[in-house]
């Protein structure tokens, strides 16, 4: 374990403490004040300095983030509401929605309401098996990664293997030219929303990150994946007083209503006992170092391995 900038063994540490939980560990408990009561939460303290809290009633999404103390990602009002508040008509899930570094939206349903069906269920479900049943089922898949303030300001900046992009609205296409970089929080901001189609590197993952070269030494926020599951990054860029984020969303196709998705041949499926691997990693850039070599990784893989 690597404490303080040195590498301590198992044997080496026990000399020191009574007990692991001083350096690190989990927490489980239930939340008990208002529309969150009764969910379960397991707290997790790396030791290294990232801590962050994980959801078991909510798909084991994860609300909360941070970073030797430094908060990374962004919360709606809602905070973590127990699933039981879930209602899927329209945009009333969005009364269930609390951001924070993971709401997986999928699994066979992501994008916009329509007359396709109802919206996604994962981040409103308790932890469990999940059978697909005996029919070809749509599989659709978005991980919604909300970074906030501090990590996100006006000094930040969005770095990432994309070799396409376009915008999802007029909206959007005014704003296409500076798609990774950010405002101050402004009034009565309209979203903007991106799709990129992402280049793997050699070994077939993609990159993506919020830097903010100002905080705390340089801190950044990224993500890697398997080009070959998630090909597709959505941007969701919000720049409103109070709604101030921007998500970095990996995805298997267009965050598209289901309807639209079929009708232009984009709708994935599952076959019945069919099974994917998805491999997704989420971590921190510390420090100038970490935030070059991001970078520069970055550049020399736009244009694609693929």
């Amino acid at each position: 374990m690597r404490i303080g900038g040195r590498n301590y063994g198992r044997r080496e540490l026990e000399r020191y403490i009574g007990s692991i939980a001083q350096l690190g560990g989990t927490r489980h408990y239930q939340l008990t004040e208002g529309n969150a009561k009764g969910t379960a939460a397991i707290d997790f303290n790396t030791g290294s300095g990232l801590c962050f809290t994980v959801l078991p009633d909510r798909g084991l999404d994860i609300p909360a983030a941070s970073y030797q103390g430094v908060n990374l990602v962004y919360h709606t009002p809602n905070g973590e509401a127990n699933p039981a508040f879930y209602n899927p008509q329209g945009s009333a899930w969005l009364r269930t929605f609390f951001g924070g570094l993971l709401t997986t939206c999928g699994l066979t349903y992501l994008g916009p309401p329509g007359n396709d069906g109802g919206g996604g269920t994962w981040a409103s479900r308790p932890l469990q098996y999940n059978y697909f049943g005996c029919k070809k089922s749509p599989f659709t898949i978005l991980y919604h990664i909300n970074c906030g303030f501090p990590l996100l300001d006006e000094t930040s900046e969005l770095v990432l293997t994309a070799v396409a992009r376009e915008p999802y609205d007029s909206a959007s296409k005014a704003g296409l030219a500076s798609f990774n970089r950010f405002t101050e929080p402004m009034r009565g901001f309209t979203e903007q929303n991106f799709f990129h189609t992402m280049a793997g590197d050699v070994h077939g993952f993609c990159h993506a990150a919020i830097i903010n070269r100002g905080l705390a030494g340089g801190l950044g926020l990224y993500i890697k994946f398997e080009r070959d599951s998630l090909p597709y990054l959505s941007e969701w860029k919000m720049m409103g007083e109070g709604d101030y984020a921007v998500g970095i969303e990996p995805s298997n196709t267009k965050c598209m209503n289901r309807s639209d998705l079929r009708k232009q041949g984009l709708l994935p499926f599952l076959e019945p006992c069919e099974t994917r691997e998805i491999r997704l990693e989420i971590g921190v850039l510390s420090g100038d170092a970490e935030i070059r070599a991001c970078i520069e990784r970055t550049k020399a893989w736009v244009g694609g391995s693929r």
